[in-house]
């Protein structure tokens, strides 16, 4: 009785065997090779859904899954971004199948959103992640007589830390059409720029300036 007991045992093992076993991943091609089981998703998260213009980091973790979903460790993966500074920490899965990195805006203090894109083999996944934080400001006088002097105004671009940012591209008009010094301006390093303005047109007249992906406005009473 114990021999046949052990017969059917080594009859099963061979079965299985023979099979490709209980399982794994993996297939086996008809001269007997296996071939390697291939990423079928990559999944990609933030840890916040924004960076700040002023220097904060996020983290982005990336799942490679197979076709069944379960993750895949040791798989090869690449980070690349539509801007901003990515640091890689990893460039393979770990025993869960996760790969990392890090995304901050970089020197660029535009309010945009940057695609973060993950691959592995001949799958990818994304993520889009909002820079924000910056503003525009004009400071200058809200009541102006008519027919009057040019008078300055003053255009402060800032970072979501409040630090100045230089070198901005910035434009400038006027709804009533009155006269300004210059419509493109540049911010110098107090992240500052100014232009003089002439209340030829009486009304209330309201002073746009935009850039760095932002706008903002002031009312001038003429």
């Amino acid at each position: 009785m114990k021999f046949l007991k052990y017969l059917v045992a080594m009859v099963v093992a061979i079965t299985l065997v023979a099979c490709g076993g209980g399982g794994g991943g993996g297939s086996t091609t008809g001269d007997g090779t296996s071939t390697p089981e291939l990423p079928a998703s990559v999944e990609v998260l933030v840890s916040t859904n924004a960076v700040t213009s002023g220097g904060s980091v996020v983290d982005i973790t990336a799942f490679v899954k197979n076709k069944t979903n379960v993750a895949m460790a040791g798989q090869a993966v690449s980070f690349s971004a539509s801007s901003g500074v990515l640091t890689v920490s990893s460039s393979s899965t770990d025993d869960n199948g996760v790969a990392t990195a890090k995304l901050s805006a970089g020197s660029d203090k535009a309010v945009r959103d940057i695609t973060v894109t993950v691959t592995s083999g001949s799958v990818s996944g994304q993520v889009v992640v909002p820079v924000t934080g910056t503003t525009l400001s004009i400071a200058g006088s809200g009541a102006l007589q008519a027919g009057g002097a040019a008078t300055q105004y003053t255009i402060r671009a800032m970072d979501s830390s409040n630090n100045p940012i230089r070198d901005a591209k910035v434009s400038v008009s006027s709804a009533l059409g009155n006269p300004l010094t210059s419509k493109s301006l540049t911010t110098d390093a107090t992240g500052s720029a100014t232009f003089l303005y002439t209340p030829n047109i009486a009304g209330d007249d309201k002073l746009n300036v935009s850039g760095l992906g932002v706008s903002s406005s002031a009312m001038v009473n003429v």
